[in-house]
């Protein structure tokens, strides 16, 4: 049996079919077994290197595919972000992503890789999905690694690069890229800008959450493959927590209000909404309280912005203004269902989810008409067109007035999230691993053969000797057989 497959694989070698014949392709044969029962086994290095040289880029996607496709398609998702803190954005993206990546296609082997202090965190969060949780450390192998996320930290460079026969990376943003307020230091916000790009470049896909997300990398780094760059978007379809919370810093639990949910952040443009609030009450008699609340990072603050605003206001007001930190999950339900209407004036977005939010417990929102937002929203009434807080008051209290035309706003809103759902990420997500797997690597390759068969850098010509010498290695066999069947012949017919 074995010298009949090397006999096939000899012709269809010879008729130029290599990517059914070459190791790790249909016939799923293994180089490095040297037991024996190999049908190659004894074939010279030599011609296994030529077979599948690592400069033949187009067989070795031919072998990567059907590798994939012979022996059940592993992809393994990184998970460094994961911490025992409450879930971030990013985290629970990572969650979600791993949880549908295995429900669209249950006959893969999707993995977790997590640090090993938050396994049995992230195993509760994926009980029953058929993802499998492993330690980053632990030497994984698989067809594909996909990173969902930018990178700040080189030492997580090595397992993106050296995990999978193909990566791909998800650039959430380039918000951080492009600020160099949001780094500590000028030297660490060019590593950061350094990094990223490294990585975009390298893997063979990379995807975005929005199409005006991709079009910003495209803006930052134009040498980008624009074929290797997917839109996969994100999962606008939340779960809210049934009743939820008051929080207990609330004065008085029957009052009115709007709310404001970000961090403090620049872009997130938390003045924007205190100023609203000031017309919103001045203009036309909002008798309610403003609520901000989100987390503060160490860099690119807004609060300085926010106290001057602050104290140019009368005390009355001011003191109706009500500045949180980090809200758990069940006091952030709380105020989205309880609130009259949601402020999200944030400049620029990867996606933005507070609106997707809003809508999910009822509460209508307004948003810039502009980067993320505006692409995923266009054409609906929760976009506003102006930074001008006079307009955006008038907005708020057309919602707060109009029962209807805040209804009109949430159905919208949820209309368009229909085609942004944690299932339909995933499955654009499976077309991205899909389009790396069946298109050669990003990465450079080295020419196959020997020395004398290498072509030397530009500028450089290749040695006449090594040239000549090659030429005439090629040739000898030829003209030997070519001397012996003349000879042959002349003696037939003496």
């Amino acid at each position: 049996m074995a010298a009949q497959l090397v006999l096939v694989a000899e012709r269809l070698l010879q008729h130029g079919w290599r990517h059914i014949a070459a190791p790790g392709s249909a016939l799923n044969w293994d180089p490095s077994d040297s037991t024996g029962t190999n049908p190659i086994a004894g074939w010279d290095q030599a011609t296994i290197v030529n077979m599948i040289g690592p400069a033949n880029v187009g067989l070795e996607a031919h072998t990567s595919w059907a590798g994939a496709c012979a022996s059940g398609l592993r992809v393994v998702v990184d998970g460094a972000c994961i911490t025992d803190d409450p879930f971030t954005g990013t985290q629970h993206l990572v969650i979600e992503i791993t949880r549908w990546l295995a429900a669209v296609r249950p006959e893969a082997k999707v993995m977790l890789a997590t640090r090993r202090s938050v396994i049995a965190a992230s195993r509760n969060q994926l009980a029953g999905t058929g993802v499998e949780v492993v330690a980053r450390d632990n030497g994984i192998q698989a067809d594909v690694v996909y990173r969902p996320y930018q990178m700040l930290y080189a030492r997580e460079l090595s397992f993106v690069l050296d995990v999978g026969r193909r990566g791909l990376v998800g650039q959430l943003d380039m918000i951080g890229h492009s600020n160099p307020f949001y780094h500590p230091s000028p030297a660490l916000f060019f590593f950061a800008r350094n990094l990223q790009r490294h990585l975009m470049r390298t893997l063979d896909g990379v995807t975005f959450i929005s199409a005006f997300g991709r079009d910003s990398a495209l803006a930052e780094c134009p040498d980008l493959a624009p074929e290797r760059l997917h839109v996969v978007s994100c999962g606008a379809d939340p779960a809210p927590q049934e009743g939820g919370l008051a929080p207990g810093r609330l004065l008085d639990q029957n009052s009115r209000f709007i709310v404001c949910l970000s961090s403090t952040f620049w872009h997130k443009n938390r003045a924007h909404a205190i100023a609203t609030f000031r017309d919103l009450v001045e203009e036309h008699g909002y008798d309610g309280h403003l609520v901000i609340g989100g987390p503060e990072p160490f860099y690119g603050r807004s609060t300085d912005a926010e106290d001057q605003l602050l104290n140019q206001l009368q005390p009355d007001l001011r003191a109706r203004v009500h500045r949180w930190g980090h809200i758990p999950d069940a006091e952030k339900w709380w105020l989205l269902r309880h609130a009259d209407v949601v402020l999200y004036p944030s400049i620029v977005e990867g996606f933005g989810l507070v609106p997707f939010e809003s809508a999910a417990v009822g509460t209508p929102c307004l948003t810039f008409a502009g980067t993320a937002p505006g692409e995923l929203l266009s054409g609906t009434s929760a976009t506003v067109a102006s930074w001008s807080a006079a307009e955006w008051a008038r907005r708020v209290a057309q919602l707060i007035q109009q029962p209807g035309a805040a209804s009109t706003l949430v159905a919208e809103i949820a209309t368009a999230a229909c085609g942004h759902t944690w299932e339909l990420a995933a499955e654009r997500t499976w077309l991205a691993i899909d389009h790396a797997l069946a298109t050669p690597s990003s990465r450079c390759r080295a020419d196959d053969g020997g020395r004398l068969t290498r072509i030397a850098p530009r500028g450089r010509r290749v040695v006449g000797a090594a040239s000549l010498r090659f030429d005439l290695v090629r040739m000898a066999p030829a003209i030997a057989r070519r001397i012996r069947s003349t000879r042959s012949a002349q003696d037939r017919t003496k």
